[in-house]
């Protein structure tokens, strides 16, 4: 083999190894980021009213916050701005923002219950689970409507996979066994809850 081939196949190995170097840090950033920005809302909302509060992203594209019916209707402008901003500055724009009244929600979720899932729960796992090869998971997210309680954990598995589901499987056991073996389901406390591994077409594979 000549110099230039020499060069050629080295320069191509040395940027395969880069690759896999970054791409799997850049992904494990921004899983990060799209867990974090609840609680940024959940904080700014505290500041705008003490009793707004923001219900976790739904499948359809909406974002619901609610307003206790006691505040004065500018509220509903300024928490649909505040919203309409965090949400933007995390690339969730395509999401539509729904402000309603307290009064008129029923079965709301309860602030402690979200603040119990998103901190003592969800973040054990995702410490856990993004960035392993073995989860093949880049997201999750959580929906408490309707119940029970859903976990979604995104995947990079191609709905067109022959061993999709099986693979889902494995990934929803792996799930399971580590919230028993760290303890999470004495904070789940007996709550119904569902383990749902989506593909990276959005299709439910388990």
């Amino acid at each position: 083999m000549n110099n230039s081939r020499q060069w050629l196949l080295s320069g191509t190995i040395l940027l395969f190894m880069l690759g896999m170097i970054f791409i799997p840090q850049i992904a494990i950033a921004k899983s990060e980021t799209n867990l974090n920005w609840h609680m940024q809302l959940h904080k700014g909302l505290k500041k705008i009213c003490k009793g707004c509060h923001v219900d976790p992203i739904s499948q359809k594209k909406y974002i619901y916050i609610t307003v206790p019916s006691t505040e004065k209707k500018t509220v509903d402008n300024k928490v649909r701005k505040f919203v309409d901003n965090v949400l933007e500055e995390h690339g969730y724009d395509a999401y539509t923002v729904k402000v309603v009244r307290k009064k008129k929600i029923k079965n709301q979720l309860n602030e402690e219950k979200v603040r119990r899932w998103m901190i003592k729960i969800i973040n054990p796992i995702k410490d856990e689970v993004i960035g392993k090869t073995k989860y093949q998971t880049y997201d999750i997210a959580i929906d408490f409507h309707p119940a029970p309680t859903k976990l979604i954990f995104k995947t990079y598995i191609k709905s067109s996979d022959l061993m999709a589901k099986r693979k889902a499987k494995k990934i929803e056991a792996m799930i399971k066994d580590y919230i028993k073996a760290e303890q999470l389901d004495q904070l789940i406390d007996g709550e119904p809850y569902k383990i749902i591994v989506r593909s990276r077409d959005n299709k439910e594979l388990n």
